[in-house]
């Protein structure tokens, strides 16, 4: 991502031998004390620009590079879908990991922000609070049985060399077909049909291993979604809570120039100095409203991306994901998911889909 290189944090910085068996709390205090470094001196503070988590990083825009992230062209997004399929579906357990995890970190920052200085209702502070910390653990366990999924498949392959030699193959034929080189490839895909009776009695215990890491693989982003939807969640009811503030002031500033306007005798400096408070109130206010509203964009378009991924695992590995909505307290103005999204199994084995994702 093209931007400021000053504001860009690699996973690289923040997942040291020191992080590596931290607490997401201790994480996040970790990854605070990197951030404050990393802005020393710095023309902003990171609460002024917005943070976004690609290509293995952490970067923080300014209104132009945010603007430029919202405003993607139709081909590039296609691709960054098509990429973030291919990393859930192929990345390893650990990578797959870091990212969600500094998704969490963030999530709790926003929360540990408003929550400091009673900027949300303490209801919805105690609520994201307990549905974040679910999330977390739900991530973890499903992190360390994909870690065992991975482990067997490895384990099998190493075992037996064909499944992975008629993949490869497989593969191959994919790239001739796609290249147009039709007699090569009609030649390969004679030879994989005469091996192929072979290769699924091989790789009948594969191809389970395989599904099962495909559902918990789905599971994961959908944790990621999850976590997206609840920043999101937070970020509105500040916003919701600045719009309200903004209203007062404006209300409190004509009250203010209406008594100056008096000619009744009173103590116009006192007002005057009232006024220019409110102004002053309402000019911070606002300052803070145009980058959570550029946040609240942000995330937003994220969460759609990734919700455009579920939907393209789901397709790839027929699978689906159940989205169950929570409703919000009082006057939350959006709504969250619900953490808990089953996913609902297919008895028929996919083992065709096992070509089909090694070779995204």
């Amino acid at each position: 991502m093209a931007g400021q290189e000053e504001y860009t944090i690699s996973f690289q910085n923040i997942f040291v031998p020191q992080s590596e068996k931290l607490s997401i709390e201790q994480f996040g205090d970790f990854l605070e004390s990197v951030v404050a470094k990393t802005f020393k001196g710095a023309e902003y503070s990171p609460h002024e620009l917005t943070p976004v988590v690609e290509d293995g990083a952490i970067h923080w825009l300014d209104v132009l590079q945010a603007e430029a992230v919202l405003h993607r062209k139709v081909n590039t997004q296609k691709e960054t879908i098509k990429s973030s399929v291919r990393s859930s579906l192929k990345n390893h357990p650990k990578i797959l990991g870091k990212e969600l995890k500094v998704l969490v970190v963030l999530a709790f920052s926003t929360l540990k922000r408003y929550k400091s200085k009673y900027q949300i209702p303490e209801g919805e502070i105690n609520r994201a609070k307990a549905q974040l910390d679910r999330v977390s653990h739900q991530v973890s366990n499903l992190l360390k049985e994909l870690r065992i999924r991975e482990e067997r498949i490895q384990e099998t392959r190493d075992k037996t060399p064909f499944i992975q030699e008629f993949e490869q193959k497989m593969a191959e034929l994919l790239n001739l077909q796609k290249e147009g080189r039709t007699d090569e490839a009609t030649q390969l895909a004679i030879e994989l049909t005469r091996s192929k009776k072979r290769y699924l009695v091989l790789s009948r215990g594969l191809s389970t291993d395989i599904a099962a890491g495909n559902r918990l693989r789905l599971k994961l982003e959908n944790q990621k979604r999850i976590v997206l939807n609840w920043r999101l969640h937070l970020i509105a009811q500040r916003e919701s809570i600045l719009r309200e503030e903004q209203r007062n002031l404006r209300k409190a500033a004509e009250n203010l120039k209406q008594i100056l306007t008096q000619k009744d005798e009173i103590n116009k400096e006192e007002y005057q100095k009232k006024l220019i408070a409110c102004a002053q109130q309402m000019e911070k206010n606002q300052k803070e409203l145009n980058a959570v509203q550029m946040e609240q964009a942000i995330v937003r378009q994220k969460e759609k991306e990734t919700e455009m991924v579920l939907t393209q695992i789901q397709e790839i590995i027929g699978e689906t994901v159940k989205e169950e909505t929570i409703k919000p307290l009082k006057s939350s103005s959006t709504p969250a998911q619900d953490e808990s999204a089953p996913i609902k199994e297919k008895t028929k084995h996919q083992r065709m889909a096992t070509i089909e994702r090694r070779n995204l």
